[in-house]
Parts: C-alpha cells; structure tokens; sequence
C-alpha cells in the first residue's frame, strides 16, 4: 500500500464546495442577464394591436387585452441598436382621459398620445396612441422603432 504525501493531497471537500456553490451562482447570474425582456410579460390578457400610418403620424390602436396604465410602461424602441429610449416629459389629463408624453428620438420630440376610451385607467380594447413627431406630423422617424408596452407581448413597428 501506497502512502500519501501532503504534496498529493486533493482538494479539500470546503474548498470544493465552495467552488461549486460559485460556479453554480455565476452562471445562474449569465443565464438570467442573457433572459429577453419577452419572458416577463403578462400574458393572462395579451394586448394586441395595429398601427395606421395613413393618417397624421402613426395610430396604434389596441383590439384586444388588458393591462394598467403606468407610463413607465410605454417605450419606444430602437431594434437597430436594442435600446429602448425613454420619455423626457409626463403629462397626464384625467379630465379627458388623454396622457401625453415626450420622448427624445435621435434628437427629435417625439410625442405619444394615449387616449382611454372609455376613461378606466387601464389600456384595453378601443384604446389608442398616436405617435407624432413634434412640429411635422409627416415627418417620419427611424425605421427601425417599435412601439411597445413593457411586461406585455404588445411590439408593433413604426414604418
């Protein structure tokens, strides 16, 4: 039989476990920052929609679902470089049931105009936004925005 040498000795069970206990959490770390956005919708009540570019700006009207107002929802979204750019200025009229926001797209104002038909506070079927470009209603802006509604599976193209 053959005697062990402290040199030969393997590692330690702690030192072990240790490892493997960070191996395990650093890849739990990548998979979920690797995770779409897409896996934290609420899709009891998916929101679908259309845009209509023939008229001023861009129409987005929601057919169907159901989710609750909060502006911090609403993005406009830049597929080209994945970024999402956020609003620069909030203004809510409940009188009228419209919420207007602002949003810096490559320089230019951008508003997007919510109107809640029927007045719940909920973005539901029958309501909309329109998405105009401040100062030119024509003027069109990168082909490559979306228009979405965070934590839905709402995505729709602005072209």
């Amino acid at each position: 039989m053959r005697l062990l040498n402290r040199k030969e000795r393997g590692v330690s069970p702690v030192i072990a476990t240790i490892l493997m206990v960070a191996i395990t959490v650093v890849l739990a770390a990548t998979l979920y920052m690797m995770l779409p956005d897409d896996a934290n919708t609420d899709d009891t009540n998916p929101l679908s929609g259309g845009v209509d570019d023939s008229t001023e700006g861009w129409l987005v009207e929601i057919n169907g679902g159901s989710v609750d107002w909060d502006e911090d929802k609403i993005q406009l979204y830049n597929t080209s470089t994945g970024a999402s750019v956020d609003y620069t200025n909030y203004a809510n009229n409940p009188g009228t049931g419209d919420a207007n926001l602002t949003f810096d797209v490559e320089g230019t104002d951008v508003w997007v105009v919510w109107n809640d038909n029927d007045g719940n506070g909920e973005i539901n079927s029958g309501d909309s936004f329109r998405i105009i470009v401040a100062g030119d209603p024509d003027e069109a802006i990168s082909n490559d925005m979306q228009f979405r509604i965070a934590n839905t599976n709402l995505r729709l193209d602005l072209e």
